[in-house]
């Protein structure tokens, strides 16, 4: 048996019981595994789930503009420093970001 196509989703909580579904239907190709093509399907589709306006990061909030505040602050603990300039390269990301990863 070969697999012809991969499907990924996602549900995503957008608050006030309701939800979004982010889905990718990719095909296998020759020489592809499917198991490599589900990888690629479930990294764009969790790339997809990232708010743009507010992410976590090992337990903290970040919107763009607290993380650079956060890395200008000489009395934020490490953890923070560390956790604000994550959030930045994540945003970062996803502001370059083109259609598909692949």
């Amino acid at each position: 048996m070969k697999a012809l196509t991969v499907t990924y989703e996602q549900l995503k909580n957008t608050g006030n019981y309701s939800h979004q579904k982010i889905s990718i239907q990719l095909q296998v190709e020759d020489g592809e595994r499917a198991k490599d093509v589900l990888a690629k399907a479930k990294e764009f589709v969790e790339s997809e789930l990232i708010d743009n306006d507010k992410i976590n990061v090992d337990g903290w909030f970040f919107t763009k503009e607290s993380a650079v505040a956060t890395i200008e602050d000489k009395n934020v603990s490490v953890a923070k420093y560390e956790a604000a300039n994550k959030a930045i390269d994540i945003f970062n990301l996803n502001e370059t970001k083109d259609d598909l990863p692949f």
